[in-house]
């Protein structure tokens, strides 16, 4: 695991970065909001289900399309 690793020594924004996301307060965080949205869901009729499941759509591809950029190393388009 990345985690296990640790950062490069010549890169410290990554150890802080790694440290971030592998945290107990960050997969405390992240079980809260699953669980906060699948209250929401289970009351949620059919159209604001349908506005959810677009918004993790979208949300799914930025995060593919960014990850995606940073392997391909572009640069950004402005």
């Amino acid at each position: 695991m990345l985690a296990d690793r640790g950062a490069p020594e010549s890169q410290p924004l990554y150890g802080r970065w790694i440290e971030m996301y592998n945290s107990p307060e960050f997969e405390e965080l992240a079980a809260w909001l699953r669980s906060f949205v699948d209250r929401i869901a289970k009351d949620a009729g059919e159209e604001e289900l349908a506005r959810m499941k677009r918004a993790f759509m979208i949300s799914s591809q930025y995060e593919y399309m960014f990850w995606d950029a940073a392997y391909r190393l572009e640069a950004w388009p402005v």
